[in-house]
C-alpha cells in the first residue's frame, strides 16, 4: 500500500474522494470532497492544505484525511470550522493504519491536533495503537429522531407544556394562512437571499451580528448550494404571503439532516415561527414516505436541542505531542 500527499486541488481528487464516501457510511456531507474544497477555496486556499491518501497496490483508494501542514503542527484542515471531521475510508481495508503510520513518520518536529472526530474514527483507533493520543476536549452532539421527541422518558424530552403551546402557535400560525415548504436540490438556490436575511435579522435582534457578517460563511453557503444535486441540501420554511417567516437548512446524506443553519423575522418572535417549523419537520421523521428521518443538530448544547433532541452523542479533540508522543 502507498501513501502520497495531494494538493486539494489535484485533478484526481474529486473521483477518488467520491468512490470513497460513496462506500463510507460513517462519513457525513461534511467529510465530503465537496463540502472541503468549498470550504478550502473560500477560507484558505493555500498550498498547506493537503489531503493524505492511502491505496493498494492496484491503485484502488482505501483511505483519505484532509490535513493542514503547518510549521509545527499537523492538524485538521477545518481546525473548529466543521462539525465533523476525521477520515474517509473503504470498509474492511487497511487505509487507515497507513494513515496512522504515515502520521507518526511525520511527528518527529510536529504535533498532531485532530478536531471534531468520533472516538471511532478508524484512524483515531489506528492513531490509538502507535501514538500517545490525548483527549483534550469533548464537544456534544444532539439529533431527534422519529416519534422520539413526543414520548416522555427519552433522554432529552420535549415537555409536555412546551409541547403544547408550541402547537398552539402553530394553530394560530396556520389561521393566520402560513404555509409550510420543504425545497431540495437546484430550487434551494432561490432561497439564498432571504436565509441570510433572516439569519441576520433573528442575530441582530439579540444584539448580535450572526455569523453571515463574515463575508467567507456567505461564500461557503453559495457554493454549498450551487452544487444542487452533487451535494444535496434542504431548505424549508413557514411563509405567509409569500414572505419566509423562519427557516432550516441543512445538509442531507443517507437519511439524515445535518441542521447547518436557521433564522426567523423578530416581529413574528410572539408566533414562535422557528419552534412551529421545527414541530412541523420533525412531524415528519415517522413520515415512511419521507427521505429524512433524523436530524441532526451539530455540535452544542442549547436549550433548543435539549427540547426537541431524543439522541446524544460526542465529537472529540485529540492531540499527539512531537517527538515524545511516540510509541517505543
Amino acid at each position: 500500500m502507498t501513501v502520497e500527499l495531494l494538493r486539494i486541488d489535484d485533478p484526481v481528487l474529486p473521483a477518488v474522494w467520491d468512490s470513497m464516501y460513496a462506500a463510507d457510511h460513517a462519513a457525513t456531507p461534511f467529510h465530503s470532497y465537496d463540502f472541503t474544497h468549498a470550504w478550502w477555496q473560500v477560507y484558505d486556499g493555500s498550498p498547506k492544505g493537503k489531503v493524505l491518501l492511502a491505496q493498494d497496490r492496484a491503485g484502488t483508494p482505501a483511505a483519505l484525511i484532509p490535513l493542514r501542514f503547518g510549521v509545527g503542527e499537523i492538524r485538521t484542515l477545518f481546525t473548529n470550522a466543521a462539525d465533523y471531521t476525521g477520515s474517509v475510508c473503504r470498509p474492511h481495508g487497511n487505509g487507515a493504519r497507513e494513515l496512522a503510520t504515515h502520521l507518526v513518520s511525520r511527528l518527529s518536529n510536529r504535533r498532531l491536533r485532530l478536531w471534531n472526530v468520533r472516538a471511532d474514527d478508524p484512524l483515531v483507533l489506528a492513531l490509538r495503537s502507535v501514538v500517545d493520543l490525548s483527549d483534550v476536549q469533548t464537544e456534544t452532539m444532539m439529533s431527534a429522531d422519529a416519534g422520539d421527541t413526543a414520548v416522555p422518558g427519552t433522554q432529552y424530552p420535549m415537555g409536555s407544556s412546551f409541547r403544547q403551546q408550541v402547537r398552539k402557535d402553530q394553530r394560530r400560525l396556520l389561521r393566520l394562512g402560513v404555509e409550510h415548504i420543504d425545497v431540495r436540490g437546484q430550487e434551494v438556490a432561490h432561497h439564498l437571499a432571504e436565509m441570510i436575511a433572516l439569519h441576520t435579522a433573528t442575530w441582530e435582534a439579540r444584539g448580535l451580528p450572526g455569523k453571515f457578517v463574515d463575508g467567507r460563511r456567505r461564500g461557503l453557503l453559495r457554493r454549498l448550494v450551487e452544487l444542487g444535486d452533487r451535494f444535496p441540501c434542504r431548505f424549508t420554511a413557514l411563509l405567509h404571503r409569500k414572505e419566509a417567516l423562519a427557516f432550516r437548512f441543512g445538509f442531507l446524506r443517507r437519511g439524515t439532516e445535518y441542521f447547518w443553519t436557521s433564522g426567523f423575522l423578530p416581529r413574528f418572535r410572539g408566533y414562535s415561527p422557528g419552534q412551529v417549523l421545527l414541530l412541523m419537520d420533525t412531524q415528519r421523521l415517522a413520515d415512511p414516505t419521507t427521505d429524512v428521518s433524523v436530524i441532526d443538530f451539530l455540535r452544542g448544547d442549547e436549550d433548543y436541542k435539549r427540547r426537541w433532541a431524543s439522541q446524544r452523542a460526542a465529537v472529540h479533540a485529540y492531540e499527539a505531542p512531537a517527538r515524545t508522543g511516540l510509541r517505543r
